[in-house]
């Protein structure tokens, strides 16, 4: 026995789940699974499901990863070069960080990815404040809050060895559209008006 369950893989927790899932299946065996939101629901729906014509509305499914370290949602941490402001020959790296990634490419042999970077527009006006936030948690819990749909593509890519996350999170299968220099321009104004009015007081 192993936390209450027969033992059947090298993993307590998942022989335990493992256990009460068989469990609940002989006591009715006929149940449909009551999940609303889960990865197999954000594939169905990608790829189609439901849909008359079997076409799919969406491009993308956005997953959330938890790290093992700290139990938290994994942050990503990304540059991209942009102007500095409309029109601007001058150009600044631009930051970006985020819970929310794209699955671009995953190596079956050694388990590593690569992932975007997804934004929203509310997490591109909340940049300078999330800046701030001294504290990780404080971060995970400004982004988190800020997740919103539509969301937006910024193009930067990280590599991450999956072999260090213990949970993944499937928001619901979205289109996300890219998010160009054009898109955080509002951003960038707002910077240089403020240096502005700096410098005349």
């Amino acid at each position: 026995m192993s936390c209450g369950s027969n033992f059947e893989t090298t993993n307590c927790v998942c022989d335990t789940l493992l256990a009460i899932v068989e469990a609940q299946d002989q006591v009715n065996p006929e149940a449909v699974a009551t999940c609303t939101t889960s990865c197999n629901k954000s594939i169905i729906e990608l790829l189609g499901g439901g849909a008359r014509n079997g076409a799919s509305a969406f491009n993308t499914i956005p997953v959330m990863i938890t790290s093992k370290s700290t139990g938290l949602p994994f942050l990503g941490i990304g540059f991209r070069r942009e102007p500095k402001f409309k029109g601007s020959h001058y150009t600044q790296l631009v930051s970006f960080e985020t819970t929310v990634f794209r699955a671009v490419d995953v190596d079956a042999g050694n388990c590593c990815a690569v992932l975007e970077l997804l934004t929203t527009p509310c997490l591109i006006d909340d940049r300078k404040h999330l800046a701030k936030k001294d504290s990780l948690v404080g971060k995970i819990q400004t982004i988190v809050g800020d997740i919103d749909e539509p969301l937006l593509s910024t193009g930067i890519c990280i590599t991450v060895d999956l072999s260090c996350f213990c949970s993944v999170t499937c928001l619901p299968a979205t289109t996300v559209i890219k998010a160009d220099a054009i898109t955080t321009e509002h951003h960038h104004d707002h910077d240089f008006s403020e240096s502005s009015d700096q410098h005349e007081e």
